[in-house]
């Protein structure tokens, strides 16, 4: 049963990518990172540990499957991560956390 339960969400999430539908609505970013982990290694192992925690971190800051999906793409492209780019996604992840609590303080001072 779990199986098809991932064969549906594995459905879901590429008609969402390929017909600009919500990509797996009510799924968590995290969730969603992990599917797109998953349909960017089906033909092979292409994330280390260091580069599936940078993925999870940063699905959890920015909340956008699109760049978390350019991410892979481009960890999978280079097959590792270097400390410039390590520092760099650490550098998106807090400006993103930044971000989202200007959000939220800005929300509830209104």
């Amino acid at each position: 049963m779990q199986n098809s339960i991932s064969i549906i969400s594995t459905w879901n999430g590429l008609d969402g990518l390929i017909n600009d539908k919500p990509f797996l609505p009510g799924a968590t970013p995290a969730q969603k990172a992990a599917v797109l982990m998953d349909l960017a290694e089906r033909d092979g192992e292409r994330l280390g540990d260091l580069e599936r925690r940078l993925v999870m971190e940063y699905a959890e800051a920015v909340r956008d499957y699109r760049q978390v999906s350019d991410l892979i793409g481009e960890l999978c492209e280079n097959g590792h991560v270097d400390p410039e780019i390590e520092g760099f996604i650490q550098r998106e992840i807090a400006a993103a956390l930044e971000a989202s609590e200007e959000l939220l303080l800005a929300r509830t001072a209104v």
